[in-house]
C-alpha cells in the first residue's frame, strides 16, 4: 500500500523538472563572449583626473553563446552603449570605478526570435600592460528570447577589455593615458560575461527528483526482502 504514495511522489518530482527551465524550449545561457573576427572598437579621451569618456563605433558585434561550456548556435549581435563615461581612482595597477553614465550599463542581445537586455554596473579595473585595461562588474538584471534564457548571468560578472597601442600627446602607455588631460587611445574591445554557478531553481527542482528516487528504490528493496 505504501508504494503508491512514493510513486506518485517521485512521478510529481520528475514531472517540475521537466517543467523547469532546464527542459524549456529556450537555452539557458551562462556564458558570453565576443567573437574575435567581431570586436568592437573605441576611441577614448581622458581627462587626466579620473575620468574617461569611451566612444564605442561600431558598438555592436556577433557573440558566441554558451550553455555549460558548449558553444551553442545561432550566436547573436551584442549591442552596448555607444558613449561611457567612467569616473574612477587608481592605485596602480589597480583601478575603481566610482560612478559610470549612463547607470546602469546595458547590453543588448538580439537573435531571430527577438531582443534581451543585461544591465551592469562596473565597479573594478586592472590596467593590464601597456595597451590594455580590463573593467569588471556585475550584472544586475537579465532577459529573454524565445531561443535564449540570460537569467543565469542575473549576478554574474561582465569584463569589458579595452586593447590598443594608438595614443595621442606623446603617451606610450596606458597608466600615462589615464593621467594625461586631453590625451586619446584606440582600439579594440574584448567583451564577456559569465555565471558557472547553478541556476537556484533548477537545483532545488533537481534535489526533489532525486529525493523522490531515492525513497522509491528504499521503498522497492524493502518490498522485495518482505
Amino acid at each position: 500500500m505504501l508504494r503508491r504514495p512514493f510513486l506518485l511522489a517521485a512521478g510529481a518530482a520528475l514531472a517540475m523538472l521537466m517543467g523547469s527551465d532546464a527542459f524549456a524550449s529556450a537555452v539557458l545561457v551562462n556564458q558570453l563572449n565576443v567573437n574575435a573576427a567581431n570586436q568592437l572598437i573605441f576611441t577614448a579621451t581622458s581627462n587626466g583626473a579620473g575620468q574617461v569618456v569611451f566612444t564605442i563605433n561600431p558598438n555592436t558585434g556577433n557573440v558566441n553563446v554558451l550553455n555549460n561550456s558548449n558553444v551553442v548556435s545561432p550566436a547573436v549581435n551584442a549591442t552596448i552603449d555607444p558613449s561611457i563615461t567612467i569616473n574612477f581612482t587608481t592605485s596602480y595597477p589597480f583601478l575603481t570605478v566610482t560612478s559610470t553614465n549612463p547607470s546602469p550599463l546595458t547590453e543588448s542581445l538580439a537573435d531571430a526570435s527577438g531582443t534581451a537586455n543585461l544591465n551592469y554596473n562596473l565597479t573594478s579595473g586592472l590596467i593590464a600592460d601597456d595597451f590594455g585595461l580590463n573593467l569588471n562588474g556585475k550584472i544586475t538584471s537579465t532577459g529573454a528570447t524565445s531561443n535564449y534564457d540570460y537569467s543565469p548571468l542575473l549576478g554574474g560578472s561582465i569584463q569589458l577589455s579595452f586593447n590598443g597601442s594608438s595614443f595621442s600627446n606623446n603617451v606610450t602607455k596606458v597608466s600615462e593615458f589615464l593621467a594625461t588631460n586631453g590625451a586619446t587611445w584606440g582600439g579594440n574591445i574584448n567583451l564577456s560575461q559569465s555565471n558557472t554557478i547553478p541556476e537556484p531553481a533548477s537545483m532545488a527542482l533537481l534535489g526533489i527528483g532525486l529525493s523522490g528516487l531515492l525513497g522509491l528504490r528504499r521503498l522497492m528493496k524493502r518490498t522485495s526482502v518482505a
